[in-house]
């Protein structure tokens, strides 16, 4: 049940304004934990996986508020924007790469004002830089928000999660071999206090 977005002008996104209110109310909590599987192909270019900013610019400085990517060296980056994509950014990148072809779980963690990348379990990133505060924009999957489709990634994703309030890997970890837990009853309109959000190619699972 992957998704595999080639490379072209697709990716999976979800709305704007109101209707992502649980994605917003999530990323602004002082803990979260956004993560994913994916099995990346090699590109010699910066591959966005996930980003969070204004679909259609917006505003005059093509507004995004984070972009976590791999390099085009396999290193990855998180990314953020203080002042739009014109303006200065704030990032944390890795010393290590990425192995392309293979399955990988992919983590952001914001424990205060620590960010850190995780990738196979393994603590690749980590650091304080300026935090989204954004109420309104959408998340991309598999492309730059702004301008559209720059940086498309080639890959196959997996088992989309956001987490409210819980920075669950603080240390190196094991990845799960299974799909996510998930409570029993589907909240496709607000994240729970602690809850989680998932996007699944065989419909949207909150």
């Amino acid at each position: 049940n992957s998704v595999y977005i080639d490379g072209t002008p697709n990716n999976l996104m979800t709305p704007n304004g109101d209707n992502n209110n649980a994605v917003n109310n999530a990323l602004l909590a002082t803990n979260w934990t956004m993560e994913f599987y994916a099995n990346v192909v090699s590109h010699p270019t910066v591959q966005t996986l996930i980003c969070k900013g204004a679909d259609n610019g917006l505003n005059s400085d093509g507004y995004s508020e984070f972009s976590f990517d791999v390099l085009a060296d396999g290193r990855v980056s998180y990314v953020t924007f203080p002042d739009g994509i014109q303006g200065t950014k704030q990032d944390i990148t890795s010393t290590n790469s990425i192995t392309y072809g293979e399955w990988l779980h992919f983590a952001v963690v914001q424990q205060g004002a620590v960010t850190s990348i995780y990738v196979g379990g393994v603590l690749f990133a980590q650091g304080s830089i300026w935090r989204p505060v954004g109420p309104y924009w959408a998340l991309r999957m598999a492309s730059f928000c702004y301008p559209n489709f720059r940086n498309q990634s080639e890959a196959y994703f997996d088992e989309f999660r956001l987490t409210k309030n819980i920075a669950r890997y603080t240390s190196g970890f094991t990845p799960l071999t299974q799909q996510f837990p998930y409570p029993t009853k589907s909240s496709t309109r607000a994240v729970p206090k602690s809850g989680s959000l998932a996007i699944r190619k065989n419909g949207i699972k909150i």
